[in-house]
């Protein structure tokens, strides 16, 4: 058939069944997919034995048939064409039949609820043993923890079984995540340091640097454990600052700058990265179109030119751009510039390089509605950082505003408490003062706690005030840990590490000074 060719309809039956299933599932039509794909299914197409088509017949099954024990039996007639012994062309050799089949049997079941769990479950590990790469049984091992993760006891079991297997420890991370924060919960320190013994050589680093520090703060190791563990939070390579700071306040040992940043900034058990081709004429015609865009007061061009063109410019020469941009006010670019660079270069990270990436914009306007509001400077910076990343305009999906981040219904209670008639969130000065306030009046409704206050900024007072009457005797930092919200959980270390960076760097203050201070 020649280039743009058409095929007129009814030409080639086959071919317009076929193609009818895949506009189908393109259109997200599932229902009339499904209806499709069991003609044909009974009309034995090879062409559904290629991978695409079985993931295409999987989904039409999981999430059109109306029936999904006679999908099941669909597929089962699909996987007894070749278990019957019938040998599949040398052309779908590679196309892991046997596993498809298998992982959606799985899907469907277990989408069928908690009384087919136990046949999921066999499916799942059948997709495992006839997994062909490793990406694919770490997908079917996903689904099978995720399967497990109402009962903690089996879940750890059936990691302590397969973990040692697994490709990509990151792909679990957040399964384990859910488990730490049941036990936490449920005060199952034990099962906790079981955890961390069992699965410790097969934890991605961030995960095994927070396990490690909270079995430790748990207080079920010995002294010696616990200093091991603490060790292994505190100097092991890995890039969670937050687990980093609170170990070296357990040691007692603060790091020197540069430990406070990552040997591996680049991401998740970055490998050293290879070292970029050196091209002096392009480097050179790239830093001049950037000197370009400022010398014709074009600073907003600069941050997107460079991420698309010239990701990996050096760190000095991004520090040199960031601070033009900060001086013409763009200084949410400034530090965009700064984490692209840093992130790109491999090494430890200099005090320089750390108040390019946590600057003070505004000092003036900062150091007025901390010291007015009882806030510390350093954890007003740290909020401003995390909320808005010093963007004075930008307003969430949610409708938050500005530095601080606040919604409108709030900044009209919090200025009617201050007496302002008129007022724009996303004037800085403005915003600061109410967010400064917002921030210090849950201070006290919370009889001091900051960190509470932190996580009601974040989640809203009534939920934290109903976390803490279920968390009540738990540790400061262990009672973050049983938030039964990541995103709290996140904003609570992100502003406690940006605060003990800005305490570092500007206020002469050590990480366990931030941290008896805030908790």
């Amino acid at each position: 058939m020649d280039a743009g060719q058409t095929v007129a309809p009814g030409r080639h039956p086959r071919f317009d069944a076929l193609f009818a299933f895949r506009r189908l599932i393109d259109s997200r039509a599932y229902g009339p997919a499904w209806e499709a794909a069991q003609e044909l299914i009974d009309g034995e197409y090879p062409e559904l034995f290629y991978r695409t088509m079985l993931s295409e017949l999987g989904r039409a099954a999981l999430y059109g048939a109306t029936d999904p024990a006679a999908a099941i039996e669909r597929l089962d007639l699909l996987a007894g064409r070749i278990d019957g012994g019938n040998t599949l062309p040398e052309e779908f050799a590679a196309e892991s039949v046997p596993y498809m089949l298998s992982f959606y049997r799985g899907r469907i079941f277990a989408r069928r609820g908690a009384s087919h769990s136990e046949d999921a479950r066999a499916s799942f590990r059948e997709a495992i043993t006839r997994a062909e790469s490793p990406f694919d049984r770490d997908v079917a091992l996903w689904y099978l923890l995720d399967l497990s993760g109402e009962s903690p006891d089996r879940l750890m079991a059936d990691l302590a079984e397969f973990a040692s297997g697994w490709d990509d420890p990151s792909f679990f991370s957040g399964i384990l995540d859910r488990l730490i924060v049941r036990l936490v919960q449920n005060r199952n320190f034990t099962g906790l340091a079981g955890l961390h013994t069992t699965l410790e050589p097969y934890l991605d680093r961030e995960t095994r640097a927070r396990l490690a520090y909270i079995t430790a703060k748990s207080g079920v190791l010995s002294p010696d454990e616990a200093e091991s563990a603490y060790q292994t939070a505190f100097s092991e390579d890995h890039e969670s600052l937050y687990y980093r700071m609170l170990a070296s306040a357990e040691l007692d040992a603060l790091p020197p700058a540069p430990v406070l940043g990552t040997s591996h900034p680049a991401g998740n058990d970055a490998e050293e990265p290879a070292a970029a081709e050196v091209n002096p004429d392009r480097d050179s015609a790239l830093e001049a179109v950037c000197r370009g865009f400022l010398r014709y007061s074009r600073e907003a061009d600069v941050y997107p030119f460079v991420r698309e063109y010239f990701p990996d410019l050096s760190v000095p020469l991004a520090m040199e751009l960031a601070g033009s941009l900060s001086a013409a006010g763009h200084h949410t670019d400034a530090l965009r510039l700064m984490v692209l660079a840093v992130g790109a270069e491999p090494g430890p990270v200099t005090d320089e390089q750390l108040a390019g990436l946590y600057p003070r914009p505004w000092l003036k306007e900062v150091s007025s509605a901390a010291e007015k509001h009882g806030i510390p400077e350093y954890l007003l910076y740290a909020l401003i950082r995390t909320e808005s990343f010093f963007n004075a305009s930008v307003v969430s999906h949610a409708g938050a505003v500005g530095l601080t981040q606040l919604m409108r219904p709030t900044a009209g209670d919090i200025a009617r408490k201050l007496k302002v008639s008129e007022y724009d969130l996303t004037d800085p000065a403005t915003n600061l003062e109410f967010g400064a306030f917002y921030l210090a009046e849950l201070v006290r409704r919370l009889d001091g706690n900051v960190m509470a206050a932190l996580f009601s900024y974040n989640a809203g007072i009534s939920r934290v005030r109903s976390w803490f009457r279920a968390g009540s005797d738990l540790d400061p930092v262990l009672f973050l840990e049983s938030l039964p919200f990541a995103e709290t959980r996140g904003y609570g270390r992100k502003v406690l590490a940006a605060s003990i960076v800005y305490g570092y760097l500007y206020y002469q203050k050590s990480p366990g000074d931030i941290i008896r201070e805030l908790f």
